[in-house]
């Protein structure tokens, strides 16, 4: 399994775990888990690079940036923080 983990703003982490052909996305706060999504991960990099802005309804949601270079990353109607949505390609696809 690989791992990935990107720091957001007060205490909350965004982790990525890859394994078999799934990610799961986590959200950790103060390095306990909040919330989580598990989706194929074909399907999550072709949502990244298609044209919709909103991506999964539920407790753990992404918004593309209007310019589509950044993800805003929110949790339980709550916005946790922003990451470059290459950075998250580049994982994905490692």
């Amino acid at each position: 399994m690989k791992q990935s983990h990107f720091t957001l703003p007060n205490n909350y982490t965004l982790s990525i775990e890859i394994a078999d052909e799934k990610v799961r996305l986590i959200v950790l706060k103060n390095d306990t888990e909040w919330v989580c999504r598990k989706v194929p991960i074909k399907q999550l990099i072709s949502d990244l690079k298609g044209d919709q802005n909103q991506l999964f309804k539920g407790r753990l949601q992404l918004h593309k940036s209007a310019n589509k270079q950044l993800l805003q990353i929110h949790a339980k109607n709550e916005f946790l923080g922003t990451i470059l949505l290459k950075d998250l390609l580049i994982k994905l696809e490692a």
